[in-house]
């Protein structure tokens, strides 16, 4: 009997190697007749029996490789020994080919021909459809800016306008100044405003945390001039906290209340929330009480609202049983009822007036999920107002459903008791209870 239990043993295992090395060379037969389609579907049809003698020919064999990988490994070792006067046969070359727009073989040739003539290689990506992307137009300016990235600004910045606010220009050129080591970059920040500013203190503040460490980031920061910390700042607070949040809430804390790190809070739990939202609200709740506090625990809840619905909703819930004082997650209780306010309004009102019990915020937060149940179940909304504790003018207040809020609740889910359409929140956008500069 032992020995037919090994003899079976022995024969399930050879099955399933068997098994296993059938499958990996049909995977593998599978891929190379993938490969090889792609191969030829890539051809441009006129070009598939011409000649292509000297270096056309010898790119556009490299281009035609079925490989992927390989094909992107040897045509970056062709590229690292080719000189400028190539140029023409390489363009001949990929004319022959097709591509998707930003394919790392459009990368390449875009920073290899920077190297040598940066400004034609950006004219390049700015008539070639293949290259008029992100990922190829920045390949380039980052290229130029190691190379000499005051005439890059001098050039790509204009395109930097109000009318194309998310170009990568800018945060390219950013990188590859900070990669160059060359002088100039701390100054180009200081006399950046608006948006430039914004994504270029940005980006280079994240490099600097990751090379200078924390501590060394912020040593930079603060030693910058009065007039040009507010930035500076704010957009390290948002780097430290994705990176290093204990350093961020020291950071913070130090600052916050003053001109250079007002909103410091928010920057901070905002971004901290959105891979550890209990700690960033517990650190919030720490906080002296203030209007940066309040503002930085409704920002952070409703960055976690957005990110995790149902355990953002799960841990509000469970704050007024566990906690002796819970009065500085009051902005986030208000978020919370008026989250559910068209879903569960009758839910949403008990919820905000058991919990909300500062006099500045309670109408506010208890006000506006009973406006959404009057506008579902008006007769039982008025009889709950009528014996609140509220005095006769804030009812009345109250009670006035402003016609933005009809209009779009009207918009949205067609008046009446019906159930929400489905959204990333699950509502419309939530208004803001407390305004404060934005945090992009």
């Amino acid at each position: 009997m032992k020995t037919i239990l090994i003899g079976l043993v022995v024969a399930i295992i050879a099955s399933g190697v068997s098994y296993q090395l059938a499958y990996e060379r049909g995977q593998a037969e599978g891929l190379a007749e993938g490969l090889e389609a792609d191969r030829l579907a890539r051809m441009v049809e006129e070009t598939q029996d011409l000649e292509f003698p000297g270096m056309a020919g010898e790119i556009r064999d490299v281009l035609l490789i079925p490989d992927p990988i390989e094909r992107v490994r040897v045509l970056a070792e062709i590229f690292g020994e080719l000189d400028s006067s190539h140029l023409d046969a390489v363009l001949h070359a990929y004319e022959t080919v097709l591509f998707q727009a930003g394919d790392p073989e459009i990368v390449l040739v875009a920073q290899w021909w920077t190297r040598f003539d940066p400004e034609g290689a950006f004219q390049w990506t700015r008539r070639n459809w293949e290259a008029r992307v992100p990922t190829v137009v920045g390949a380039v300016i980052r290229e130029w800016a190691r190379i000499d990235p005051e005439r890059a600004y001098e050039v790509v910045g204009p395109y930097n306008t109000g009318e194309h606010p998310l170009a990568p220009y800018v945060y390219a050129l950013v990188v590859g100044w900070e990669e160059s080591g060359k002088p100039g970059l701390d100054n180009l920040l200081m006399k950046m405003s608006g948006p430039h500013a914004q994504r270029a203190t940005t980006a280079t503040l994240r490099r600097r945390v990751r090379r200078l460490g924390a501590e060394g980031a912020i040593a930079w920061a603060e030693a910058l001039p009065e007039g040009s910390q507010n930035n500076a700042f704010q957009r390290l607070a948002s780097a430290l906290a994705e990176i290093d949040p204990q350093q961020a809430t020291e950071f913070a804390e130090r600052h916050m209340g003053s001109g250079q790190g007002r909103w410091l809070p928010r920057r901070v739990g905002t971004r901290w929330a959105k891979f550890d939202p209990e700690a960033a609200m517990a650190w919030l709740g720490s906080l002296p009480p203030g209007e940066e506090r309040d503002d930085g625990v409704t920002e952070s809840f409703r960055r976690w609202l957005r990110g995790d619905r149902s355990g953002a909703h799960a841990w509000i819930r469970s704050l007024p049983g566990r906690e002796e004082d819970p009065g500085w997650a009051e902005p986030a209780f208000a978020l919370y009822s008026l989250d559910i306010a068209v879903e569960s309004p009758e839910e949403a009102v008990a919820f905000a007036d058991a919990n909300i019990r500062n006099s500045e915020r309670r109408s506010p937060g208890v006000g506006n999920p009973v406006r959404y149940w009057l506008l579902q179940d008006e007769p039982a909304a008025l009889a709950w107002l009528a014996e609140s504790d509220f005095d006769e003018k804030t009812k009345a207040k109250i009670a006035m459903v402003p016609d933005g809020m009809r209009a779009n609740y009207e918009r949205f889910f067609g008046g009446g008791k019906k159930q929400p359409v489905e959204s990333e929140s699950g509502l419309p956008p939530i208004p803001s209870q407390h305004q404060a500069p934005s945090a992009p």
